[in-house]
């Protein structure tokens, strides 16, 4: 079976069969395009069941890694989790195409233990738990990432609210606010949700739609947003179970929902940017502090905190390079290319935008860190 996808102006398949592939085709529901065509298709996904073969006619290996690869295809073992192989990932006059292949004994139901209480059962199972390793943080980040890059549009590690006459970038390390003062402009001043942790900007300005799941965590909740608190509420009796026992635990809970299952129709396709603001925690101070941020400062953060969540890229352009020189250094870029082309396109879509770079205090009221983004983006920087 064979399914079309949108996300930002990357248009991507998905094929398979089996409960894998299922899982994973309701990891990116909202994403579901009838429209689309397989010529249309800048990326292609196979999503392989455990008994599949997943082979390449390689040339190199990276052993220590698992890695291995020839002029225009690497393959991963990516531990006990899962294999996948990418051909054409760098190509820019071709589609890039991914075989992923489950390891399934990793992914057993579990019963674990969560104090204070002595057990809780696992709520996922392998399907869904294959789902979230391949679509959180590993690699169809890097593959989304590098592939939007030919289309002219960067990923962001950010949350993204926008309306017709314009959007709002919210970015920063992870912890610094980014949800819940996404929530804020959500539920008390009429924005609309775009975007939460893998943002798309093109290099003309524009935010554009990312309906991968987003993320809720206890500390998140805490300020009582109605989308994030209506969300967790909505939760199953044994994930609620599981969010109570992590709160008297003393750890900070999290769940991933669909942008629809917490904003409903309150998202946009997209927005002109106008506002971008970084958001740093700082100890010490009682209020948020605002200061301007030049373009080159501010692209420079914005690329520190975006590469840092493309661990596995690193990890695999590095093992290729050392193994391979530079027999095929016109094939696999070194990470610094990628980050200097990366760059430029990011300086070109924030150059006409309000730019701030904001200190929080820990444990800021995001209503107080919303104030001054709706300032800066109604008068501009002062």
């Amino acid at each position: 079976m064979i399914t079309y996808y949108k996300v930002g102006d990357l248009a991507f398949s998905m094929e398979g069969e089996g409960r894998y592939y299922e899982a994973c085709a309701d990891y990116f529901s909202d994403a579901l395009r009838q429209e689309i065509r397989d010529e249309d298709c800048m990326l292609k996904l196979h999503i392989l069941n455990e008994k599949d073969k997943l082979r390449i006619n390689e040339k190199f290996y990276a052993v220590s890694t698992s890695i291995a690869f020839n002029r225009d295809t690497f393959r991963v073992n990516n531990g006990t989790h899962y294999a996948y192989a990418v051909k054409n990932l760098f190509r820019q006059d071709a589609p890039t195409e991914a075989w992923i292949k489950p390891k399934g004994s990793s992914f057993s139901e579990k019963v674990s233990a969560v104090p204070p209480f002595r057990f809780a059962f696992s709520h996922h199972d392998k399907y869904t738990i294959f789902a979230k390793r391949i679509a959180n943080s590993s690699c169809l980040w890097y593959i989304f990432a590098i592939t939007l890059m030919k289309k002219d549009a960067v990923f962001i590690h950010s949350g993204m609210v926008g309306k017709e006459d314009g959007g709002i970038i919210l970015t920063g390390t992870g912890g610094c606010g980014k949800t819940s003062t996404m929530a804020e402009l959500i539920s008390n001043h009429d924005w609309n949700y775009v975007a939460e942790d893998f943002g798309i900007l093109t290099a003309d300005g524009h935010l554009r739609l990312m309906q991968k799941k987003a993320s809720i965590h206890g500390s998140d909740v805490k300020y009582g947003d109605p989308y994030l608190n209506g969300a967790v509420k909505r939760l199953g009796p044994v994930k609620k179970f599981e969010w109570k026992a992590k709160k008297l635990a003393h750890r900070n809970p999290a769940y991933r929902f669909k942008p629809s299952e917490i904003f409903g129709d309150h998202i946009y396709d997209g927005a002109p940017l106008t506002t971008v603001a970084f958001l740093s925690r700082v100890k010490g101070i009682s209020k948020p502090e605002m200061r301007k941020i030049s373009l080159e400062e501010l692209a420079d953060r914005i690329r520190f905190a975006s590469f840092r969540e493309l661990k596995e890229l690193y990890e695999l352009l590095t093992n290729i390079r050392a193994v391979s020189g530079t027999f095929y250094a016109d094939s696999y870029p070194a990470v610094s290319e990628l980050e200097d082309r990366y760059k430029a396109i990011l300086m070109r879509g924030l150059e006409k935008a309000n730019r701030i770079h904001l200190h929080l205090p820990l444990g800021v009221d995001p209503k107080d860190t919303a104030a001054i983004i709706l300032k800066v983006d109604k008068e501009g920087v002062q």
